[in-house]
């Protein structure tokens, strides 16, 4: 009996695993939307106050980021991990967002400034790269018990 339980408990964690990367994935989306519209925003505000199109870009980005990073937590911490918030999780998590902020920035400089990526395609492509790491970091990192 004992060696049934341990071998469907693997499917167990495999299927749970799957569920939340799926919950995630529609976090994430939400998350996205919100990132993306920031991004916007504030890109159009700062090219009509004459800054630098790249310049807005960067700031935009991060704005964008560091708004999703907060609806992402909140939502991930209720409909993914069904965890309660506390503060060493929200700072484990903020330096993960850090960490995605970083690669966030540099993946719009570089696929934008300097590829020449139109910026909604760039931030497809960062946010689909930040996304992973983001999913595998909290749940490997904060949530492996989740």
């Amino acid at each position: 009996m004992d060696l049934e339980i341990k071998a469907q408990n693997p499917t167990s964690k495999n299927q749970k695993l799957i569920k939340q990367f799926v919950a995630y994935l529609f976090v994430g989306g939400i998350a996205f939307a919100v990132n993306t519209v920031i991004l916007l925003l504030v890109r159009d505000r700062m090219v009509s106050l004459n800054y630098s199109l790249h310049m807005a870009d960067a700031i935009g980005g991060m704005a964008g980021f560091v708004i999703g990073l907060f609806v992402n937590y909140f939502l991930s911490l209720k409909f993914v991990f069904k965890a309660k918030s506390s503060m060493k999780d929200f700072v484990v998590v903020l330096v993960i967002g850090v960490i995605g902020l970083v690669m966030t920035s540099g993946g719009l400089v570089i696929l934008n400034a300097n590829m020449g990526i139109p910026i909604l395609l760039a931030q497809c492509i960062v946010t689909a790269i930040v996304f992973f790491w983001n999913f595998a970091a909290r749940k490997f990192l904060v949530y492996r018990d989740k």
